[in-house]
C-alpha cells in the first residue's frame, strides 16, 4: 500500500470538503492514490472527470461510491 493511503490523515466532517492539497497530496501522490484506489476497488477512474483545480475528499468518495454501485 502506498504511503499516502496508509498514512494517517485527519478526516472529519469539517474538512472532507477541503481540496486534497490541504492533506499534502501533490500531483504525483494524487495519481498514486488513484491507482491504489483502482486496484483496491476494481474500477478505473475517468481521469478527465478528475482534471480540476480542486478535488475534495468528498469528490473522490462520490466517484468511488458511484463506481461501486455500478452507476
Amino acid at each position: 500500500m502506498s504511503n499516502i493511503t496508509s498514512s494517517a490523515i485527519d478526516l472529519n466532517e469539517n474538512n472532507i470538503n477541503r481540496d486534497i492539497k490541504y492533506f499534502g497530496v501533490d500531483s504525483l501522490s494524487f495519481i498514486k492514490l488513484l491507482v491504489e484506489i483502482e486496484l483496491n476497488f476494481g474500477f478505473e477512474f475517468d481521469y478527465e472527470d478528475l482534471v480540476s483545480s480542486t478535488i475534495t475528499v468528498s469528490d473522490l468518495l462520490s466517484v468511488i461510491e458511484s463506481n461501486i454501485a455500478g452507476d
